[in-house]
């Protein structure tokens, strides 16, 4: 983390904006606005106005705005008078789910070596669903009764899910086609919530964190706990970073604090205090071994935006953006430069419904979950 905190300028856009150009282009309506928003610490918000008509955009009351040139998803825009430069607005290529689909409490997306991508999907009612490239609907499966998913991550095949559950368990579910949903082993030991689960290699070994301070790790074969550690105080883990090849994980505390945990000697090896709110989200960019931690009106690296929650983080290995997902529905791609955080991507989304996920998936792919049920891929 950076010692010098920095408050990021922002940009806002009407979040069916897509739906008014749609509508223009295809004569609904002759013409019609929608708003766009920036903001600069320390300065007045600025609101603005794009008209949309067949023949194109006009943006006026101090915003700038217009395609990103032949592309149907991506836009410039900007605000002169806030010193905002030019910020990419992308809107999702692809929606899962929609209107009247429950919460969704886990989810994961995992690029197979086929080519294929999967995406699960748990949500509130103890569903669990697996979304196929190439299959037009899902597979499903019901939790026991009572039961709902905190956690999923794919095994590296593909083909099995890692789920924690509000029962405190690691389930190991089957996600193939002829038989999604089995659950050939089912591991128990954390006493509170389990909030994040991960796996080393191959998925030997499988690792998980709760509220109860606690990071277990497990071997799959025999189905037993290898070992744990503890966070100081056994104060609440929010979330993991797992750095597989220097075998430590970094964990997000309820307490403000980031600790590094060693694997092999399941011991605490470091230990960062950031005095508020629980950090909620940590990522990784392994290499170069860069670590981005967001709470609650705290900085990621070297920035803030606003006194949302940051809800979750996820670096792109293809080019070390950091994507990030807030609480009030708003998320972000940012470059990071020397501790240094500066927002190049506006990811336009629900309508205030928080958001919750991210993953970032081959070629820079953005998934991201929300309060509204749906699964936005940009």
């Amino acid at each position: 983390m950076s010692a010098d905190v920095s408050t990021l300028p922002y940009i806002t856009v009407q979040p069916d904006f897509a739906d008014v150009l749609a509508d223009a282009r295809e004569g609904v309506f002759g013409q019609e606005d929608f708003w766009v928003s920036c903001y600069a610490d320390g300065k007045p918000s600025v609101h603005g106005k794009v008209h949309t008509q067949r023949a194109g955009l006009t943006a006026r009351d101090g915003v700038e705005f217009a395609r990103d040139g032949e592309s149907g998803i991506t836009f410039m825009a900007s605000c002169p008078t806030l010193n905002i430069p030019p910020t990419r607005v992308r809107i999702p290529r692809q929606n899962i789910g929609g209107d009247g689909s429950p919460v969704i409490t886990a989810f994961d997306v995992h690029d197979t070596e086929s080519g294929e991508t999967r995406v699960a999907v748990a949500d509130a009612s103890g569903a669990i669903a697996v979304y196929d490239s190439d299959s037009a609907s899902p597979l499903k499966a019901k939790l026991p009764r009572d039961t709902t998913a905190s956690a999923l991550r794919f095994f590296p095949s593909g083909a099995v899910l890692l789920c924690a559950t509000s029962t405190y368990e690691l389930r190991f579910l089957s996600a193939s086609p002829a038989d999604f949903g089995a659950t050939p082993r089912t591991l128990t030991g954390h006493r509170r919530a389990v909030t994040d689960v991960g796996m080393r290699g191959r998925g030997r070994t499988v690792l998980s964190c709760g509220k109860d301070g606690t990071l277990r790790q497990w071997d799959v074969g025999a189905g037993a706990q290898l070992g744990l550690s503890t966070s100081t105080a056994s104060a609440p883990i929010l979330k993991m970073a797992l750095d597989d090849a220097e075998g430590r994980a970094w964990l997000a505390l309820g307490d403000g604090a980031l600790e590094a945990h060693d694997l092999s000697a399941r011991s605490m090896t470091g230990r960062t205090a950031l005095p508020g709110a629980a950090l909620y989200a940590v990522a990784l960019d392994a290499p170069p071994h860069r670590v981005a931690a967001g709470a609650l009106d705290r900085p990621l690296l070297g920035g803030r935006r606003n006194g949302a929650c940051v809800e979750d983080l996820a670096f792109d290995p293809s080019d070390g953006t950091l994507c990030a997902v807030m609480e009030d529905g708003l998320a972000y791609r940012a470059r990071v430069d020397e501790g240094r955080i500066s927002v190049v991507e506006e990811l336009v989304g629900p309508d205030c419904d928080p958001l919750r996920g991210v993953r970032v998936t081959a070629g820079g792919a953005v998934w991201t979950v929300a309060d509204d049920g749906i699964v936005r891929k940009y």
